[in-house]
């Protein structure tokens, strides 16, 4: 039951308001009338970029940064 509840307290709190479940769905889940998917990470934003070697990976936006001479060129294309 603890679990379920986990589950369906992170799928509410989702970042975008179109990946929350509507309340109909909230109680049918709770009560065990739905199954529950695995919800996505809702956290994802406070968590550091990812980092490669001299580029990070900022999950906020998918988009890669530079960290070096020329990066920002070679990667966005831009002088």
């Amino acid at each position: 039951m603890v679990e379920r509840m986990f589950k369906v307290a992170f799928w509410c709190v989702q970042e975008q308001p179109e990946a929350r479940p509507p309340i109909g769905m909230v109680v049918k889940m709770l009560e065990g009338e739905m199954d529950i998917a695995p919800p996505v990470n809702p956290f994802h934003h406070l968590m550091a970029p990812r980092s490669f070697g001299d580029y990070a990976v900022d999950d906020d936006n998918d988009k890669w940064r530079g960290h070096g001479h020329g990066a920002r060129r070679h990667l966005f294309g831009v002088s």
